[in-house]
């Protein structure tokens, strides 16, 4: 493509960086595969929010047909681009944006692009960003890898689990690089995980550009039934361990929907914090918690372990998919790295080698390895379900283990609640805006629109029947989808057609596609066999 651009002095050929453009430009377009239409916008549009069409090409070029505005004008294929007052920078890069898109050269039409995109929410420290994300990245999945472990043999589930942490990880880090990448082109700042699906296929190959809101808009589901599924199990999980507890001491204690509501009741003054720098504070908690418990159990498994030499290494290639659905379900939280980066102060501090996504992972990493290795070291082929289950009964200190586990997830809700509530609130508050501008009216919208969120999730909890299956199965099928295959597929978008494609990023690529199709089909067998076993239990 014959693609010139000229901006005072500047010149590029390929490729074009948005942020070397002076105010008194010139834009020089060959009329051989001009771009299907450039977009402007006069003032009285500016104020209105609609665009106008400055030009449309045609096969021989630009059509005749192009409005003056105040602010510039095609004459003889060539865009001059008129000064704008420094005053107005802000105003226009905020609510004028017109993009030029070639396979090529991106760039935007407005003399005003030398503005850095700003993020004007609240901003977390780093420390603030490791308590939240850490706290996302753990939970009770922890306290079944012994299990899986028992599955896979001792040895084999270590190499393998260490192995799907790499993966996992690597997807991780393959998300944040493409936001950065994403917010290099189009200008915008990411601050969720379905917008990076949407500008990757937005300024992506050109015969993909049409299916941006639609990639984008399948994230967004995704992500909100995989959230609210999550709370919904973790509040019948506190449920039934806080009376479990107290059916020791209270023989005649109410019914498990009883504990249900009171929890709600508990959540619902708590989830309408938005402040991430709150719910730092709550999260520290919670991983206090987490760790103190966590201590606990470790003292029991360190008591005089067996030899190593006592366990099989391997057991059988049939009960893989459990451990491998198993080890993924520990990798889920991936939706939650993007939102949290997009609220640092320092976003650069997040990816990495030495960035706060790695010394996260590494830590939980470290951690579930070393309870599944030591858990099925410990119990043998007597390891349960969840490893609270061997603990010795009757001992207080470990009747606290399962209390201090309710505490942390109970605490971490509210950063779960997050991502759900980060999906569906702008959305809300943008059609709330149109009609009461006034900002109580929104505040008090956005509040009930939590409560109502938090509502349909102790109804979903309390109406289901098996709600655990059904999110496992929920999970099964998703939870690799988000955590492995988008991220592989995304980078695959991103880094066509550039010098950094290269034919290992492409077979990386693909294997960790197979990878996660492969544990995704494992959980989904899993989930739909402890269905079909516990529908025929109930006959």
């Amino acid at each position: 493509m014959d693609f010139e651009t000229s901006f005072g002095g500047v010149s590029s050929g390929s490729h074009f960086d948005p942020s070397s453009v002076h105010v008194n430009s010139r834009l020089i377009l060959s009329s051989e595969d001009a771009p299907r239409s450039i977009r402007w916008q006069s003032d009285e549009n500016i104020q209105s929010g609609k665009e106008t069409p400055l030009c449309r090409s045609t096969g021989a070029g630009f059509s005749q047909s192009v409005p003056k505005t105040t602010r510039g004008i095609l004459k003889n294929k060539q865009l001059y681009i008129k000064p704008v007052r420094p005053s107005r920078t802000r105003e226009l890069w905020e609510s004028a944006r017109g993009y030029l898109k070639s396979d090529k050269a991106w760039l935007t039409t407005h003399s005003t692009v030398e503005t850095q995109s700003i993020n004007s929410d609240i901003q977390c420290s780093n420390f603030q960003t490791f308590m939240n994300l850490i706290k996302g990245s753990t939970g009770t999945g922890l306290l079944t890898l012994p299990f899986a472990f028992m599955h896979a043999g001792l040895w084999t589930g270590f190499f393998g689990f260490l192995l799907v942490s790499l993966v996992a990880v690597h997807c991780m880090h393959i998300m944040i690089i493409s936001s950065v990448i994403l917010e290099k082109r189009s200008r915008v700042h990411i601050q969720s995980y379905p917008q990076v699906l949407g500008q990757c296929l937005l300024y992506g190959p050109r015969r993909l550009q049409k299916y941006g809101p639609a990639f984008e808009m399948f994230g967004h589901a995704i992500i909100y039934i995989m959230q609210c599924s999550f709370c919904c199990v973790y509040i019948v999980w506190i449920a039934v361990n806080v009376k479990n507890l107290i059916d020791q001491v209270w023989l005649d204690s109410p019914d498990v929907r009883v504990y249900e509501f009171v929890i709600y009741l508990i959540l619902l003054p708590y989830v309408m914090i938005s402040d991430l720098r709150v719910l730092s504070m709550f999260s520290a908690l919670a991983n206090a918690l987490y760790f103190v418990s966590l201590a606990i159990i470790s003292q029991y498994l360190f008591q005089d372990p067996p030899n190593a030499s006592n366990r099989p290494a391997f057991k059988s290639w049939a009960n893989m998919p459990l451990f491998l659905g198993t080890s993924i379900y520990c990798f889920e939280s991936v939706c939650l790295v993007i939102p949290l980066r997009g609220r640092m102060r320092r976003e650069e501090d997040m990816g990495g080698w030495t960035g706060l996504l790695t010394l996260v992972q590494t830590i939980v990493v470290a951690v579930d390895t070393a309870v599944g290795f030591y858990g099925y070291l410990k119990f043998g082929e007597q390891t349960a379900p969840a490893v609270t289950l061997n603990l010795p009964e009757g001992v207080w200190l470990y009747r606290s283990v399962t209390l201090m586990f309710a505490g942390s997830v109970l605490f971490s809700l509210a950063v779960q609640f997050y991502v759900p509530v980060a999906v569906l609130c702008p959305a809300v508050d943008a059609w709330v805006v149109k009609r009461w501008p006034n900002k109580c009216v929104r505040t008090l919208v956005e509040c009930l629109t939590r409560a109502g969120l938090l509502t349909l999730i102790l109804l979903i909890a309390v109406l289901v029947p098996h709600i655990d299956l059904l999110v496992e199965l929920i999970g099964s099928l998703f939870g690799c989808l988000i955590s492995m295959i988008v991220p592989a597929l995304v980078e695959l978008i991103i880094l066509y057609g550039s010098t950094e494609m290269s034919i290992w990023t492409l077979l990386k690529d693909v294997l960790i596609i197979l990878v996660g199709i492969l544990g995704m089909a494992c959980g989904t067998y899993i989930s739909i066999i402890d269905i079909l076993d516990s529908f025929s239990d109930s006959k």
